[in-house]
């Protein structure tokens, strides 16, 4: 009896442990930040804020700001994409959901495509992105090793 009591007691400690680092774990993969960026192009422009929040295997992307063409009227744009996503390292490897916009997909694709810091247009490809952790906790996120956003940490 006595045997059974000190091996549960070894059991149970072993079982917190483990829950306790796997809690730690996966609380370091959140990333909760904002940032800010302006693209121009031609004689397009656009600024806007970004929010980013990963948490749990799931993300959301949020892009809000303003919008302008050549010889155009301002216009006021948000873009939602929810998404998962799976973290090796400092990579972030990214499959989109849903998506909500207050324009239509193929203005993103003709006008907006190429302004956009982080956009997923496609639920079928796997977006890679390296998430570099910095002082304060704030990230610089980059796409194939070059930098596309710096983003502070919320």
């Amino acid at each position: 009896m006595r045997r059974l009591l000190i091996f549960s007691g070894i059991f149970m400690t072993l079982s917190l442990v483990t829950l306790f680092l796997t809690v730690e774990h996966y609380n370091k993969l959140d990333v909760k930040c904002r940032g800010e960026f302006e693209s121009h192009i031609d004689a397009s422009t656009l600024i806007a804020n970004v929010g980013v929040n990963f948490e749990k295997g799931r993300g959301i992307l949020t892009i809000a700001g303003r919008f302008q063409e050549e010889n155009n009227a301002l216009e006021y744009i948000k873009i939602a994409t929810v998404f998962n996503y799976e973290s090796y390292g400092k990579l972030m490897y990214i499959k989109v959901s849903q998506q909500h916009s207050s324009i239509s997909d193929g203005e993103i694709d003709n006008k907006l495509q190429h302004l956009l810091p982080m956009v997923f247009s496609s639920r079928d490809v796997e977006y890679v992105y390296e998430f570099q952790l910095q002082n304060g906790g704030d990230y610089l996120i980059k796409q194939h090793g070059i930098p596309i956003l710096y983003c502070k940490k919320v």
